[in-house]
């Protein structure tokens, strides 16, 4: 049998190797929690450096048409195109494309249509498939 002296140093070794167990769980429960967390911190830092890129991108873009904006040969042709101004010397021709209708031959065409009597249902049906 054995002696109690011995019995006693199996519990104490029993005793130690459950909080070796029991420490090493905390320890390895505390890395993955810092593990997972670095994980989605270094996630979050490509997220951003991926829309600091694009950002960086757009800047030039717009700086560019900062540039062409301020040019002037952009102020002139926009104030030719807008506001129909000219140079000194230079005369205005304006092209008018008889083609085109105008809103009010538009709305006098669509009140012709109109005045044509059609059903409700012919009506409802060219509202929602024909058009």
């Amino acid at each position: 049998m054995l002696s109690k002296t011995t019995l006693k140093r199996l519990n104490i070794n029993r005793l130690a190797l459950f909080l070796a167990i029991i420490l090493a769980l905390v320890f390895s429960t505390g890395f993955t929690r810092a593990w997972l967390k670095d994980q989605a911190i270094q996630k979050d830092i490509q997220a951003l450096e991926k829309e600091r890129r694009k950002l960086e991108t757009n800047k030039l873009h717009l700086l560019s048409v900062l540039k062409e904006i301020k040019s002037d040969s952009f102020i002139e042709k926009e104030a030719r195109e807008k506001f129909g101004l000219q140079k000194p010397g230079e005369k205005l021709a304006i092209l008018v494309d008889r083609n085109k209708k105008s809103l009010g031959e538009k709305y006098q065409e669509s009140a012709a249509e109109s005045k044509i009597k059609e059903s409700n249902l012919a009506r409802w049906w060219k509202y929602f498939f024909v058009h």
